[in-house]
């Protein structure tokens, strides 16, 4: 049977759900529960070297008030006060997605500034993530801020030595979640592993045949730009969980608000569930065309069923329709690769109908 918290992610997934939201309200939550856990973790990661505290406090999202030479608000994922105004942590959780622009800085330069107005002995910052990400804060040292960077199976080895002496129900659902949702890693390779890595080089020369030829042309004659290098495909794979290629379109001076990706998408959570192909057509939040793409992409899904939306009544979120099917569909045909071409181009021709029930969509990366 799941853990509890994975019966109720369940209960709680919709539109407007984010694993790392949830992630952090049990994670936060489990902390402030037990101080002993906070501190092994903290002094693992050398952010703190206090061993007992009388007081320590937990709180999720911060909301903090942009600062005047900041462009905004910024709003880390939790923040953990050790003894009275003693010491200061910021903590910056990632699982399915990575650091905005000038995230970490404006994160950093809040906490220089609460060191100012109360007087802290300590700040820090800290940046946990799932993969591994690159991640950097100016002057960190010169200002007196540890800045420490982390895994989530780094978490998981600290939490699972702190149940072996402690009895935490909490903790120890929490345990059970992260193994479920593969964020302990362990560290020894798996037989599933190595088969994959042997048989790398031949899958993405398979997908790479498929990308590279025909679809990119037949996705350029509707959209009038394509990015397709070699780290631009890398690197979608690394951040996104996809093996794709994509074109973007800018509106009134406003890049990404709309476009297309097509390719391979991965599992984010469970490597066992399957891999699917397909074209998702994408709108980025907060920009000036959102409700036109919107109201368009709502308008075709009621009469293209096949056709998925997400998120398409939350404004704060990217959206999206896509048309898709789970890999093994092809493998009972005799040559897989002409038949996800084929499939894809069909689609291809079902966005060329998208594209002329709707014109006045930012089709052209060129600026009104």
């Amino acid at each position: 049977m799941s853990c509890l918290f994975s019966q109720l992610e369940k209960l709680c997934q919709d539109g407007r759900y984010q694993r790392e939201d949830f992630l952090t309200e049990i994670v936060a939550k489990v902390l402030q529960n037990s101080k002993v856990l906070t501190l092994s973790w903290l002094r693992f990661l050398k952010a703190t070297e206090l061993s007992d505290v009388s007081v320590h406090n937990v709180r999720t999202q911060i909301r903090l008030s942009q600062l005047d030479w900041h462009d905004s608000g910024s709003r880390p994922d939790f923040e953990i006060t050790l003894g009275d105004n003693e010491e200061l942590i910021y903590v910056e959780s990632k699982v399915g997605s990575v650091q905005g622009e000038d995230q970490l800085q404006r994160y950093a330069d809040h906490l220089l500034e609460e060191k100012k107005r109360k007087g802290y002995k300590r700040i820090s910052l800290i940046f946990i993530t799932h993969n591994y990400e690159e991640a950097s804060v100016e002057n960190a040292q010169a200002e007196s801020l540890a800045f420490r960077r982390t895994r989530w199976f780094e978490f998981y080895n600290i939490l699972a030595t702190h149940l072996k002496t402690n009895s935490d129900g909490l903790a120890k659902e929490l345990k059970l979640f992260m193994e479920e949702n593969h964020m302990s890693l362990g560290n020894q390779f798996r037989s599933v592993d190595l088969i994959a890595m042997e048989n790398f080089h031949n899958a993405k020369a398979l997908m790479d045949e498929i990308l590279l030829g025909e679809v990119p042309k037949k996705q350029y004659e509707i959209f009038h730009d394509l990015t397709f290098t070699a780290k631009s495909i890398l690197d979608q794979l690394n951040n996104h969980h996809r093996y794709v290629i994509y074109s973007d379109m800018s509106f009134d001076g406003e890049p990404e608000v709309f476009g297309c990706v097509t390719g391979f998408w991965f599992p984010q959570r469970n490597p066992d569930q399957p891999i699917w192909v397909g074209v998702e057509l994408y709108s980025r939040p907060n920009t000036k065309c959102r409700k036109a793409v919107n109201s368009s992409f709502q308008n075709w899904i009621i009469n293209n069923p096949q056709w998925k939306g997400a998120c398409l009544d939350n404004p704060a979120e990217w959206s999206s329709i896509r048309k898709g099917e789970l890999i093994h569909t092809f493998l009972s045909r005799e040559n897989h690769i002409n038949a996800i071409k084929t499939y894809i181009s069909d689609v291809f021709d079902e966005v060329k109908e998208f594209k002329k029930l709707y014109p006045n969509l930012p089709w052209s990366t060129v600026t009104t």
